[in-house]
């Protein structure tokens, strides 16, 4: 073949070539096409029937007579009697207590506990929040409950979130229930605050904590930033030493005095308990405008009984504590 006839043959080679390749291209195209139109049915299908059950568990949930059974029956029990406790020592102080966050939503939406929460949120104003704190050791030690149920004012977790916490635990046991206490703050001229200078002094006061500096002393920045005062103000802010603003779920708000008070009562596993007066103002802010509704995406808590589950008489012993802590309210003093 002659040289003329071979660079000939090369071109007519690659333009085989290329042909192969634009018929691969367009038949790679054609399939692609084809499983993105097969994934779109397939969503569609999986959106529907998700919706479906979404709908039958909230229907479910919000309107049949569910009973926790078992660990989750005596975490229940164990939280409301660890919040009856601390209900006792506000009575017997004259503290001011309210529901709050999932406690609060699980009264006005299920009389009682989100069916899958395990854990009681309550907050205070910060004077009785102050004097909480001041009292609450001792009444510990009063009914023996020290060693049972660890109180501390600087925890500094994952997000720093140094509350008042009174956790229900044990070296051999874990920790069974739990009851967070957050304080709120009058605040006078709300002009400049709002959630960025909010979350910008929050940032402040929580690495100050972090570094060693005692939660009181820190807060004084928060004070002196937004003229937070002990006496009664128009207006009322969650203070930055809690969730607010530390989970996505919780965004800062400002309520008027007359939203939260007087205090209105809720329905919460047959008794009653302390309530912001607008609760459906309040839940809005915290969860927006379909509280009411099941959320269709559900957040896991922190199954409280992990060390128990491996007892073979686990949910026996659950229930004694529970008895106890009982037998304790009963006889408070």
């Amino acid at each position: 073949m002659s040289f003329l006839n071979k660079i000939k043959q090369a071109i007519l080679n690659k333009s085989d070539m290329y042909r192969f390749y634009e018929d691969e291209y367009k038949k790679n195209s054609l399939r692609i096409e084809s499983l993105e139109n097969d994934f779109q049915k397939y969503k569609e299908q999986n959106d529907l029937l998700m919706q479906s059950y979404h709908e039958q568990f909230a229907t479910l949930f919000l309107y049949s007579d569910f009973k926790a059974k078992g660990f989750l029956k005596y975490n229940h029990l164990l939280n409301q009697e660890l919040l009856n406790f601390v209900v006792n020592i506000c009575n017997k102080y004259d503290l001011q207590y309210w529901m709050d966050y999932g406690a609060l939503l699980g009264a006005v939406r299920h009389k009682g506990f989100i069916p899958w929460d395990d854990d009681i949120d309550i907050a205070m104003l910060r004077s009785d929040y102050d004097k909480f704190y001041e009292v609450v050791s001792d009444e510990l030690k009063r009914y023996n409950l020290d060693d049972l149920v660890k109180f501390n004012i600087n925890i500094s977790d994952v997000k720093n979130i140094p509350i008042i916490q009174l956790l229900y635990e044990t070296d051999d046991l874990g920790l069974l229930a739990g009851v967070d206490i957050s304080a709120y703050d009058f605040i006078g001229d709300i002009s400049e605050c709002n959630r960025d200078s909010y979350r910008k002094i929050q940032n402040v006061v929580r690495n100050k904590n972090k570094d060693g500096i005692h939660i009181k002393e820190a807060l004084k920045d928060y004070f002196d930033e937004f003229d937070i005062s002990y006496e009664k103000q128009d207006y009322l802010i969650p203070g930055v030493d809690g969730f607010t603003e530390a989970f996505p779920i919780y965004k800062f708000f400002i309520a008027k005095y007359d939203q939260i008070f007087p205090l209105r009562q809720v329905e919460f596993e047959n008794k009653i308990y302390n309530a912001p007066r607008d609760c459906d103002f309040y839940l809005r802010k915290l969860y927006g405008d379909y509280y009411m509704s099941i959320p269709k995406k559900i957040r896991t808590h922190h199954y409280r009984w992990n060390i128990l589950k491996g007892k073979e008489n686990g949910v026996e012993i659950y229930e004694q504590q529970y008895l106890n802590l009982k037998k304790i309210n009963e006889s408070f003093e």
